[in-house]
């Protein structure tokens, strides 16, 4: 690029002009090669996003795959442990369990860890008792470490409060990795302790410091770089000597990372290593007795029900039949959606545990055509819990907004398969129009004039929205009734009935239920009623998440 300029005397004649030449090549050529760097960072994000994608997409098929048939193999251990056994048969059957428990932490753990890259994993702040949840920790590891042979300890200081508030089941995940690390790379007649420390406190928080302290056989220092990083450990001896997959300490690492900590260590070969992160917690101004929950019930099975079991797995059809052999319920099995649906609209049960991935028919089908059933001939809604092997959060709220009532995910537990039936039976024992008490299996209790909801933490973001639109509905159908227009009334009152029990608070569609059979019966007195009954409940409820 060229410019010429003219050149002016004192009496303003041109003398002569100067030119100037610029060269911009290389200008343009550096420009094209940041325009090609852009491009080339954006395929490159893009690839990763679809990579992540397919990485997302493939965990939870094989989460699918492998948790289908693992059901089968925890039950039937379950159940052949209640049966007589000689000593070589129980040796063999202890070896099945804890292969079932290692290979059931493993898929939890993959999409733990999944879940963490993808930016998909919360952290709940709820109160929990810090030195109840050392107390279970400690009953978890004393057993295995008394086992090997290994001496543990745990301490919790004095100046720390009881009560805090943060996502316990994540700390307590993080403490049961790093301690359960110790003891297992402890050999027989050595140690491990676990001690917390206050650094710092004041009238509304604390931090903490855990500390992690083993003798076992310590870490390489060319090593303490790298064993935090995914499917890492200090050589590929320990992996065949201890057996593991390295991801317990890469997300714990995570977890304590989005508590606002650092995992740090410092070890000798030979002699031990010390693992240490400290967390600060608000600390929870409720007392303590408000947290307690229910005392489990002496009654296991609760009243005799009628249910009905929807999978396309054989084998998992068995083994839930089998859990009911020595209880008072009638069990009825089907393959598919289809059948599942023939079977309800004939009536007689009390409960369906449903499967969701099935031929013919799914089970989000299948439930979403249950309810609009119930809706077109005025039923009450048929307790329908989702039991899959998919169990990703996207999962258990597709679940729900299929009108599934809970979702549970594979493989479950003999016994805590029964206690959910049996707080099912107990709920509709006691069921009755215009019943005050607290819901059903979802843990609640109540105190202080307060009903208190244990609900499910996947739904924090969505419960508190969900409770205020009822308190706007409270006086919008108020001033609907009193105009007259019962269609409406009906109309809101029937989507409040069907959405309360998915969002766990089934007294809310109780509360629905009975107030579009008043509207459609124009009857204003008792429409009026379930309102206040629906505002007094919005005013004494109180939510807090668990698992």
């Amino acid at each position: 690029m060229a410019s010429i300029s003219p050149i002016f005397d004192e009496k303003g004649v041109i003398t002569h002009f100067v030119g100037v030449r610029e060269e911009i090549q290389k200008q343009k050529q550096l420009q094209e090669e940041l325009a090609n760097i852009a491009q080339l960072e954006k395929v490159a994000r893009d690839r990763a996003e679809q990579a992540n994608s397919a990485k997302s997409e493939f965990l939870a098929s094989m989460s699918h795959e492998i948790r289908t048939p693992l059901n089968a193999v925890i039950g039937m251990s379950d159940l052949l442990a209640e049966t007589s056994l000689d000593a070589e048969q129980s040796g063999y059957l202890s070896v099945i369990n804890s292969a079932g428990e290692t290979l059931q932490g493993l898929i939890d753990d993959i999409l733990d860890l999944s879940k963490i890259e993808a930016g998909m994993l919360r952290l709940d702040s709820t109160p929990f008792d810090l030195r109840e949840s050392v107390r279970q920790l400690t009953d978890i590891i004393s057993l295995k470490a008394s086992m090997k042979g290994v001496t543990f300890s745990s301490a919790v200081n004095s100046d720390i409060p009881d009560w805090l508030m943060g996502d316990s089941l994540r700390l307590r995940q993080v403490l049961i990795n790093l301690v359960g690390n110790a003891v297992k790379f402890t050999d027989r007649g050595g140690s491990v302790s676990l001690v917390l420390e206050p650094v710092r406190s004041s009238d509304t928080d604390v931090l903490i410091k855990f500390t992690v302290t083993d003798t076992g056989i310590g870490i390489a220092p060319e090593k303490l770089g790298t064993i935090f990083d995914n499917f890492s450990q200090a050589d590929s001896s320990t992996t065949r000597r201890y057996g593991g997959t390295g991801l317990g300490l890469a997300i714990s690492r995570h977890l304590v990372g989005m508590m606002g900590g650092e995992v740090a260590v410092e070890s000798i070969p030979g002699k031990g290593s010390c693992f240490h992160f400290t967390v600060q917690f608000a600390i929870s101004s409720e007392a303590a007795g408000e947290h307690q929950q229910r005392p489990p019930t002496e009654d296991m099975h609760g009243r005799p029900l009628s249910i009905l079991i929807v999978d396309d797995n054989q084998a998992n059809r068995a083994v839930l039949t089998a859990y009911f052999r020595r209880t008072e319920h009638t069990v009825e099995c089907v393959e598919n959606g289809e059948k599942a649906l023939e079977k309800i609209k004939g009536g007689g049960f009390d409960l369906v545990f449903m499967d969701m991935e099935m031929p013919v028919m799914d089970g989000y089908t299948a439930t979403r055509l249950v309810r609009e059933w119930e809706e077109e001939t005025g039923r009450d809604p048929l307790p329908v819990i989702a039991l899959t092997a998919n169990a990703l959060k996207e999962d258990r709220l597709r679940s729900l907004d299929a009108g599934c009532t809970v979702h549970l995910t594979k493989p479950i537990k003999k016994k805590r398969f029964l206690e959910i039936v049996a707080e099912y039976g107990r709920y509709q024992d006691s069921e009755a129009p215009g019943d005050t008490k607290s819901e059903p299996a979802m843990g609640a209790g109540s105190s202080a004039g307060k009903i208190t909801v244990v609900c499910d933490a996947d739904l924090e973001d969505l419960i508190p929205g969900y409770l205020e639109d009822r308190k706007v509905e409270c006086q919008s159908v108020k001033n609907l009734a009193v105009n007259g227009d019962f269609g409406m009334v009906r109309t809101t009152a029937h989507g409040m009935k069907g959405s309360g029990g998915s969002y766990g608070f089934p007294k809310i569609s109780e509360i629905g239920r009975d107030m579009e059979i008043a509207a459609g019966k124009g009857n204003l007195d008792d429409v009026l009623k379930q309102i206040d009954a629906l505002d007094a409940y919005l005013q004494a409820v109180e939510v807090r998440y668990g698992e």
